[in-house]
């Protein structure tokens, strides 16, 4: 599977206004400590190990859910550069695990999410947004919100196991010229 891999800088300005029956959380495990209520899931007991075992380059991991009512409608989280990204800088931030409740996508949820979080950021941090090359919502998003495409790769498997690979990035350059 071929990725994409885009980058911009953050800091986008003021959060934008939520639909009426809608409200955000932010949830840091740096400031927050346990994932709360609604954000109980396996995946976020790691990402709360992670950051107290300092396996992240710096602090800042970050969920953003926004609920529709009770109802979680889309979630995504921002991390620091860990292990399976090698190719961002200690300072940067990757999104990532973007999610929309089927029902409520084409609604724009994953766009004020993505501004939400832009926001949220210093307008220093640099932000990369990796999605498989098929996902054409997804690069759809990432190029609305201003991420520049630079480069393509893969994933590796050691071992045929994911959960150990590593996100790998060739340049544009490389890709462009058909050496990656």
């Amino acid at each position: 599977m071929i990725l994409r891999f885009y980058r911009r800088t953050g800091g986008a300005g003021s959060a934008p206004s939520l639909p009426p029956s809608f409200s955000s959380r932010v949830w840091s495990p740096g400031r927050d400590g346990a994932p709360p209520s609604g954000s109980r899931r396996l995946g976020n007991w790691v990402w709360w190990a992670f950051e107290r075992l300092a396996l992240f380059s710096r602090p800042g991991f970050l969920e953003l859910t926004l609920w529709r009512e009770d109802r979680l409608a889309h979630r995504l989280i921002v991390t620091p550069r860990w292990f399976r990204f090698p190719f961002m800088g200690a300072a940067d931030l990757q999104v990532g695990d973007v999610w929309t409740r089927p029902e409520l996508r084409g609604q724009g949820l994953a766009t004020l999410a993505l501004a939400t979080v832009q926001a949220l950021t210093d307008p220093d941090d640099r932000l990369w947004y990796v999605v498989e090359d098929d996902n054409a919502a997804s690069i759809r998003l990432a190029e609305a919100a201003g991420y520049r495409l630079v480069g393509a790769g893969r994933r590796t498997r050691p071992l045929g196991l994911a959960a150990f690979g590593r996100f790998v990035l060739a340049p544009l350059e490389t890709v462009i010229a058909g050496r990656g």
